[in-house]
């Protein structure tokens, strides 16, 4: 099962290279992982309620209107049907648990502190933005996003957050 440090221990030797490559390190120390996977793992034995049901379809038309039916069919080929089930899934856990939202901002939130760079990927970009945004007393110079800015865009990201001075 995956968790921070399994997450961390992917992370950060690519991290390190990539810096290495440029002429730069970083201590392993100096770097925390947000994980939220755990917060999104239905009980199996609950089921799915009929809001999930309607609010999954709901978020899959919603897919399909952003990005458009050709885009959609590539897409879902491209990541595969199990990835892009997971995703739909855990948008639609945050639009059907009013708490979860909640608890995965708080969680980055926690992490933030001396922050230099914020590197955020698929959903949390999403989240960072949306934390960043919400405390402009944190000073983050840089966030760096594994998502193109269309998609920000398409999600209402449309700028740098408050302190942050740069897209990348």
């Amino acid at each position: 099962m995956w968790g921070p440090n399994e997450l961390a221990a992917r992370w950060i030797p690519a991290l390190q290279d990539g810096l290495w490559h440029a002429g730069r390190t970083i201590d392993p120390a100096e770097v925390s992982v947000c994980f939220c996977g755990d917060l999104f793992r239905r009980d199996p034995e609950r089921g799915d309620s009929e809001t999930w049901d309607d609010t999954k379809a709901g978020v899959e038309d919603a897919l399909r209107e952003t990005l458009g039916e050709n885009a959609l069919s590539a897409l879902t080929e491209f990541v595969g049907r199990q990835t892009y089930e997971r995703t739909v899934d855990m948008f639609t856990s945050l639009a059907t648990d009013p708490s979860l939202a909640h608890r995965v901002r708080q969680r980055l939130l926690d992490l933030l502190h001396d922050t230099d760079v914020l590197v955020a990927h698929s959903l949390g970009t999403a989240v960072a933005h949306e934390v960043l945004v919400a405390h402009p007393e944190l000073s983050v110079g840089t966030l760096v996003t594994a998502r193109p800015r269309s998609w920000l865009r398409a999600s209402g990201l449309a700028a740098p957050a408050a302190g942050s001075t740069s897209w990348r």
